[in-house]
């Protein structure tokens, strides 16, 4: 809405710049017809800028209230943030688990989000509690500004309508190895098997080859018989 009424401001600003032409039969100013193809080239740029953020602004509907968000969502925990990293085009935060609702069954979780507000993603500060109402998609947990997702200190009447959460940290279990700390344990276990498999076919190969080959005979002493034919 805010940017439509900029819209409107830039077109009626351009409109109270064209006014400034001269009168019919007098000859155009030389600096008001610079000034003036000026103030056109401004308007436009400007009018392209509204339009550009008009069209990559974040845009949903207001979030229902709580009790029907925590049905809607796949976790809802109060979390402090730990820290983030990037993963493809997409924030990953990682929190440290404080009280639960729904969905959640480790002490620390990561939820995603995107990168910036303009694409609806929430700006999670490190350090920070959060009351979070996060969906899963494709297996991971992210938010968004859409969600009722909120500092906790702002959070009261969500608190209060959610009532008691159903596990503290005292309920919750610790985090299991990650997928790469398995695949890491996989690789060595198959790096370590090739290694014996090459060892015992190098050495299958040593014995083969001094086994095939031929045994030198010892030299024998001629009698003086054999000399003497």
């Amino acid at each position: 809405m805010s940017t439509t009424h900029g819209n409107i401001g830039i077109v009626t600003s351009y409109r109270n710049m064209t006014s400034m032409q001269d009168s019919p039969g007098q000859p155009m100013n030389h600096t008001k017809s610079i000034v003036s193809m000026v103030y056109k080239g401004a308007f436009l740029g400007l009018l392209c800028f509204g339009i550009i953020e008009k069209s990559y602004a974040c845009s949903c509907a207001p979030p229902p209230p709580p009790i029907d968000s925590l049905a809607g969502s796949d976790a809802v925990f109060v979390g402090t943030v730990l820290g983030h990293s990037w993963d493809g085009d997409e924030i990953k935060y990682d929190f440290r688990v404080e009280e639960v609702w729904k969905g959640v069954s480790y002490l620390q979780i990561s939820v995603f989000t995107s990168p910036s507000v303009a694409s609806c993603g929430y700006p999670f500060e490190f350090g920070k509690k959060y009351l979070v109402y996060a969906g899963r998609h494709e297996g991971l947990l992210a938010t968004s500004i859409c969600h009722r997702t909120q500092l906790l200190a702002d959070a009261g009447f969500d608190i209060q309508q959610l009532g008691p959460p159903t596990a503290t940290r005292a309920d919750l279990s610790a985090n299991p190895p990650s997928s790469w700390s398995i695949v890491s344990v996989r690789l060595v276990v198959l790096c370590v098997v090739l290694v014996v498999c090459l060892s015992l076919l190098v050495a299958w190969l040593i014995v083969r080859h001094v086994r095939a080959r031929p045994v030198a005979q010892p030299d024998v002493p001629l009698d003086d018989e054999d000399v003497a034919g």
